[in-house]
């Protein structure tokens, strides 16, 4: 953002096109272990220094009715 220069910043479209592979081409039990992965694979880019990852399960197996279930985890270089 400080140069306003497309070549410095992460391609936000391949991005996510590499986020949706890695969820849809696994199976997952843990929604922990999706962040987790995901934000490893955001900090591949060594541009990017810190993530913030939210994996949201609305529809998860649970006794009690709940509207979602989510988990947020950050890591940093």
């Amino acid at each position: 953002a400080a140069a306003d220069d497309l070549a410095q910043t992460v391609d936000y479209g391949a991005l996510a096109g590499r986020v949706h592979r890695l969820v849809t081409d696994e199976r997952w039990s843990l929604i922990e272990r999706v962040a987790s992965r995901i934000a490893d694979l955001v900090l591949e880019d060594q541009r990017v220094v810190e993530a913030e990852i939210t994996v949201h399960k609305p529809a998860a197996p649970l006794a009690v009715p709940v509207d979602d279930v989510s988990v947020t985890i950050n890591r940093t270089r």
